[in-house]
């Protein structure tokens, strides 16, 4: 008769319990919700926007996602260091990082030589008006030696013509305005962002030669010490980011300090979309 009572006390013990940890799971998940909620009212976006015709959670469909321990969410990439080879090359090494986590088997050095479409940099003058190549098209200088670099669209076209030529449906996707909210679903999803911030995430400097106009008539404003990341991880407090400048593991910078950097400079950030197939 003990028996019978000591089980059927366990039991109730035991549902009770899987009840608790049911109310527990689902206080979290509304709590979580509310919050999303909370933090894409305060950035003013759309919780619903499409980048390029993709929800946010299309744009990570295919990939494994970010691990989450205690609050951080990290995805795991190794760390490719622009330098010697590439001082300014910067954009293009975070390309060939990005490959490299997706699987292909190529060095920066081969990117940057067989798919970088690359300007010489000579500004010319006109009734004081400079004029130079367009970032937005080009890479301008030498990612061997000196120049400025590129802005997204040179790198997404790097990487579309890769993956083109070697028979992949993936495609690198430039996101118009981006929101930070959205940035970190699409790493919990799993597929790093290639973005632009500021190297150390320092102040922006504009040296003499930083504004010019291009053959189109476009204004370009150079920030200086312009620098691109790979945006892997995050939690409270911090974004986390495959930093290619003689860094050696994954960094961390505060996150109000980046997303400030990283708005000044255009908010430009490319994601690849994994093919269906």
């Amino acid at each position: 008769m003990k028996n019978i009572v000591l089980c059927v006390t366990l039991a109730a013990a035991a549902v009770a319990a899987v009840g608790a940890y049911d109310y527990v799971s689902a206080d979290i998940a509304c709590r979580s919700a509310l919050n999303e909620k909370i933090t894409y009212a305060e950035l003013d976006a759309d919780i619903h926007k499409r980048y390029r015709g993709y929800t946010v959670e299309e744009l990570s469909a295919g990939y494994v996602p970010a691990e989450n321990f205690l609050g951080k969410s990290q995805i795991p990439m190794n760390v490719v260091n622009q330098h010697p080879e590439l001082p300014v090359g910067c954009e293009v090494t975070c390309a060939a990082a990005m490959l490299n986590f997706l699987g292909f088997d190529i060095d920066k050095c081969s990117l940057a030589d067989n798919y970088l479409p690359v300007s010489d940099g000579d500004f010319s003058e006109k009734n004081g008006t400079l004029y130079c190549a367009d970032p937005n098209k080009f890479f301008i200088g030498d990612p061997y030696g000196k120049g400025y670099g590129c802005y997204a669209p040179v790198i997404a076209e790097v990487l579309n013509d890769y993956f083109s030529s070697h028979g992949s449906g993936h495609k690198a996707l430039v996101l118009d305005e981006p929101n930070s909210a959205d940035l970190e679903r699409i790493i919990d999803g799993g597929a790093p962002v290639i973005v632009w911030a500021s190297i150390d995430m320092k102040p922006y400097r504009h040296n003499a030669v930083s504004e010019w106009v291009t053959g189109s008539g476009r204004t370009i404003s150079w920030l200086t010490n312009s620098h691109t990341l790979i945006l892997t991880g995050y939690d409270a407090n911090y974004y986390y980011f495959m930093d290619p400048n003689d860094k050696t593991d994954i960094m961390r910078y505060n996150k109000l300090t980046f997303i400030s950097r990283w708005e000044e400079n255009g908010s430009q950030s490319i994601v690849v979309k994994k093919s269906e197939g």
